[in-house]
């Protein structure tokens, strides 16, 4: 089967996109297309479609996101890559591979330009094949305010998990508490509603101290956190 790649202007081509969203991901956030591709301060994304020439019809995607990077602490282009889907029944080593080359020559064309991915352990060998260096993992901790929903993975009951989750949930605040008034005694803490200004001069002290580092200037992660 023959497969062309198409790069699109995402506002144009917005139904299609998001019928393929429908038809490859799950549970995709109502909002994700507007504030990631419309209102991203970077800059919009470089959308691709993948074509499938026997049939004319798209059946993939793939989109690169504007990331602002410092690499030993000089600022250079970047792209997130990400959104990638392709329909089941094409998903084989072709159609992807088409897409992931089309991101490097993009890339190629901007150099000096780097991309970034996420791949999953079925992507990592496609992406390291076509060039990609492993820079390091990448690890997701989350703190836990509720604990209902956890309970529920193992209890069949939702009135069971409601009446566990009260008082394991008052004991997590107060452990957290507790935790919090210990260290305000060397530290005093804001709560705010979003970050200020007075976060780009952490972000200055921070950006020569890594490796590699993405762009945390205020306005942006506000934008992140939305």
């Amino acid at each position: 089967m023959a497969y062309t790649v198409q790069r699109v202007d995402f506002v144009e081509y917005k139904d299609l996109l998001l019928s393929l969203w429908q038809r490859n991901f799950q549970g995709v956030n109502p909002g994700r297309f507007s504030w990631i591709y419309e209102k991203n301060p970077n800059g919009p994304p470089v959308v691709y479609l993948l074509k499938h020439e026997e049939s004319q019809s798209f059946v993939g995607t793939m989109a690169l996101f504007p990331r602002p990077m410092l690499y030993k602490g000089q600022l250079i282009r970047a792209y997130i890559c990400g959104d990638m889907a392709v329909d089941s029944q094409h998903r084989s080593l072709g159609p992807a591979l088409s897409l992931l080359k089309a991101a490097l020559k993009q890339c190629d064309k901007e150099d000096p330009c780097m991309l970034v991915s996420f791949p999953n352990n079925k992507s990592e060998p496609l992406t390291l094949r076509l060039g990609y260096k492993v820079l390091g993992g990448n690890c997701e901790l989350v703190k836990v305010l509720k604990t209902r929903k956890y309970i529920l993975r193992h209890c069949n009951s939702p009135n069971l998990a409601t009446f566990l989750s009260w008082p394991l949930d008052a004991l997590l605040r107060w452990r957290y508490e507790t935790l919090i008034g210990l260290r305000a005694r060397k530290y005093s803490y804001e709560l705010l509603a979003q970050f200020d200004a007075r976060f780009d001069p952490l972000w200055e002290g921070l950006k020569n101290a890594c490796f590699l580092i993405g762009e945390r200037k205020c306005d942006d992660v506000n934008w992140r956190v939305k």
